[in-house]
């Protein structure tokens, strides 16, 4: 059969239909994403997948810009994108966004200005005028100006990711807008006896800086420093900040009571050991031989006001925990220094909502439950597998070898609690006084030359006045108790002294001539076994001569001037006593009575560490949420929520918990075996010993000795097989999870694509 010849008159396909549809169908394509592109860069809108939505502008920033009713300026100072560092320019369009949505917000009165900064140019003039001043050779900073008011961020990328992995542009730009337009500031009195606004050594020495979160008070509210000896508060403090208080007196917890009992806020960090005060008397660079700081102690508590609130705080124990304990190598982790992360911080208050993660160091622990009236909200805990030590643990080197060796004794003599322990807590409600019968007695007052025995509370051998008999500045002054009140030598003074008598063989002068001025100046020294009362006095004058001689007697009263570094001299046998000194009155009739009860609810934050906030001890600690924890807390107390709510989400670490459990799980199944060889090692070692230092030493003693000292080490070998063993296993699984992380993705993508062949190619066969 022919195939039939199609009709002359049919249509024939055109061959190019095909591309001409397809060229048709891109170019469609392409102009729909041009037109989006250009439609979506008239907004700064962006869309974030972020968990804590870190790059959109929160719900606080909203409610501080709806607050603005005067114009901001904001300025972005920044230099030509060749200028930067390549790391630096893509932060530019980022910060360009931020800007552009601040502007979106209230485009009535925030104003976005943006100058590009070139050498000797009017623009670096105008960065200058303002003070900012270049960064590693490059500007790149932003100045806020409302009226008179200007707040710096003199380096941005400081807050972007590249530089500490958080990205706090968002909380910059907002607490330099607050700053600029508040009316007035809030005011935070700050008591601690560290040297947390810097310190400048003498002589040329170099000072340490001030700390990162007196520089964050410092720029939102007004700060004054309050002594730990205070005896009372005084008014418009907004919020009491108690940071390792070590040496408060109990009047000063008095101070602190009636405070709150007013309406006050209080947050205090305790501390049972920390680092900075351990540091506080040792010698710094700089400083001239033979000069150091006050030493601080160490621990400090509240015990007075801890009591009252039902709770107490163990200021001589640390807190060791396995399953937060921080890792220090990749084989060695220390359960005394804690990373908490998501499952020891409670997301049920504002101030912990969005925190992830905190760094503790040789942190206490608080114990108890509220008092009657109070109501208590849990902010941070420990793990179950805590256990409370010594701070004797604190004192060693945590990355020295003797210091891990005793962390590892530590771990394997470890002793879980079975309950967690509370790191940090709020407290609400109706707070009772610490002091129900009044104001505590003032403690007494500190002797001359202070702790370290100088005087002016100067170091020992540094005693400057008129010390020795020649009265040379420097002189070293005799200790009190070789000092006899005969024996010493008396201060320049133009008044006569008991010792100073005039010798028995002088004439006596006429009393109208005789002044107490021209006595002589050297004391003739009495005997050593001679008190002043028992001094030998002159032989008495004929009756002719008596009325002249009176006014020389050395026992009228306002003639002797004691000295106020010397014990005061007995009372002679027979002298009257003194008049009582009538009793001050118990308080100030113009002052108002002492406070029972508050009468209004009260608040109290209580942390159970310090070092947390020293950012000089480690830099992960501006790193991860400490900083933002500690605000957080004092912008609750002080009323601003809306600042908190920006810092709190700033953070985007998570410690990845897993693993630890993981390698505490490992380090449990060899424990035991671990404690039972340690106990023969410890049997082996009181055998060897006694065999050392017996006198019999034959050969059939040392015989055993070297039997004794190979099965030591074969059984040091079996405990180091089972510390391999654990860690091949903690190893194991953590390859697995990572494999799992980066082949999960992909073999998702290729199950999908091959069920979608089967599935086309089932439908393919059925037609």
């Amino acid at each position: 059969m022919s195939t039939p010849t199609p009709p002359s008159g049919s249509a024939q396909p055109r061959k190019n239909s095909g591309w001409l549809l397809t060229g048709a169908g891109v170019a469609i394509v392409a102009a729909i994403f041009f037109a989006l592109n250009w439609f979506f860069s008239l907004s700064s809108a962006n869309l974030d997948f972020t968990e804590n939505k870190v790059h959109t502008l929160s719900e606080g920033t909203t409610n501080i810009l709806k607050r603005v009713d005067t114009d901001v300026t904001i300025q972005l100072f920044v230099s030509p994108t060749d200028d930067l560092m390549p790391q630096f320019r893509p932060i530019v369009n980022q910060v360009e966004g931020w800007l552009q949505r601040y502007h979106e917000l209230q485009p009535e009165h925030v104003k976005i200005q943006k100058f590009v900064v070139e050498p000797a140019s009017d623009e670096e003039q105008a960065a200058q005028t303002v003070g900012l001043q270049p960064q590693r050779n490059q500007y790149f900073g932003i100045a806020i100006t409302c009226l008179e008011k200007t707040s710096l961020i003199p380096f941005v990328p400081a807050l972007m990711a590249p530089a500490v992995d958080q990205d706090r542009i968002e909380f910059g730009l907002s607490a330099g807008i607050t700053e600029v337009t508040a009316q007035k500031k809030k005011v935070v009195g700050l008591m601690t006896p560290l040297q947390m606004s810097g310190n400048a050594m003498p002589f040329g020495g170099r000072g340490q800086p001030a700390w990162a979160i007196y520089e964050a008070l410092k720029s939102q509210y007004e700060v004054k420093m309050v002594d730990v000896k205070v005896n009372k508060i005084e008014d418009g403090l907004d919020v009491l900040l108690l940071i390792h208080p070590a040496g408060i007196t109990d009047e000063a917890q008095w101070a602190v009571d009636q405070y709150l009992l007013k309406g006050g806020r209080v947050i205090a960090f305790l501390d049972p050991y920390s680092i900075v005060a351990a540091q506080s008397g040792q010698p710094q660079q700089g400083m001239p031989p033979g000069m150091s700081p006050g030493a601080i102690p160490t621990g400090s508590n509240l015990p007075k006001l801890l009591s009252a609130w039902g709770y107490t705080f163990e200021s001589d124990k640390i807190v060791a925990d396995l399953n937060y304990a921080t890792p220090m190598t990749p084989d060695f982790r220390s359960p005394i220094l804690l990373t908490l992360g998501t499952d020891g911080i409670r997301k049920n208050s504002e101030v912990t909502k969005e925190i992830s993660d905190l760094w503790f160091i040789f942190s206490g622990a608080y114990t108890g439950s509220p008092a009657t009236g109070l109501n208590e909200t849990i902010l941070l805990t420990t793990s179950v597998k805590n256990q409370l030590v010594d701070t004797s643990y604190a004192s060693a080197n945590p990355n020295s070898q003797q210091g891990q060796g005793q962390m590892q004794n530590l771990i394997r003599s470890f002793k879980p609690e079975g309950k967690e322990r509370l790191l940090a807590l709020e407290l609400t409600g109706k707070f009772k006084t610490a002091f129900p019968e009044g104001k505590p007695a003032p403690p007494p007052p500190a002797p001359p030359g202070g702790p370290g025995g100088g005087m002016g509370g100067l170091p020992p051998g540094m005693n400057f006045g008129p010390q020795g008999e020649e009265g040379a500045p420097g002189t070293p002054a005799p200790a009190a108790a070789d000092v006899k009140p005969a024996e010493a030598a008396p201060a320049p003074s133009p008044e006569v002294k008991p010792a100073a008598a005039p010798p028995a063989e002088a004439t006596p002068a006429p009393a109208a001539e005789v002044k107490p001025a021209e006595a002589p100046p050297v004391a003739v020294p009495a005997p050593a076994d001679v008190t002043p009362a028992e001094a030998p006095a002159a032989p008495a004058p004929a009756a002719p001569v008596a009325a002249e001689t009176k006014p020389v007697e050395v026992t009228t009263p306002p003639v002797a001037v004691p000295d106020p570094l010397l014990p005061p001299p007995a009372a002679a046998p027979g002298t009257p006593a003194p008049a009582p000194i009538p009793a001050a009155p118990a308080g100030d009739p113009n002052q108002p009575p002492a406070l029972k009860e508050s009468a209004k609810d009260g608040l109290v934050y209580l942390v159970a560490d310090s070092d947390l906030l020293a950012d000089m001890l480690t830099p992960q600690i501006l790193q991860n949420s400490n900083l933002p924890f500690a605000l957080n807390l004092v912008d609750q107390a002080a009323g601003d929520k809306d600042l908190m709510s920006i810092r709190s989400r700033g953070s985007s670490r998570r410690p990845f918990d897993t693993l630890n459990n993981i390698r505490s799980v490992a380090n449990e199944k060899i424990k035991g075996d671990i404690e039972a060889m340690n106990g023969e090692v410890e049997k082996i070692n009181t055998s060897i010993s006694a065999q050392k230092t017996s006198k019999d030493r034959n050969q059939a003693l040392f015989s055993g000795l070297k039997e004794m000292e190979a099965k030591q080490r074969e059984i040091s070998k079996r405990i180091y097989e089972k510390q391999k063993e654990a860690n091949k296993e903690v190893k194991s699984k953590e390859n697995f999870i990572q494999w799992m992380n980066i082949l999960l993705m992909p073999l998702l993508i290729a199950g999908i694509g091959l069920v979608v062949w089967v599935l086309r190619k089932v439908k393919t066969s059925a037609r």
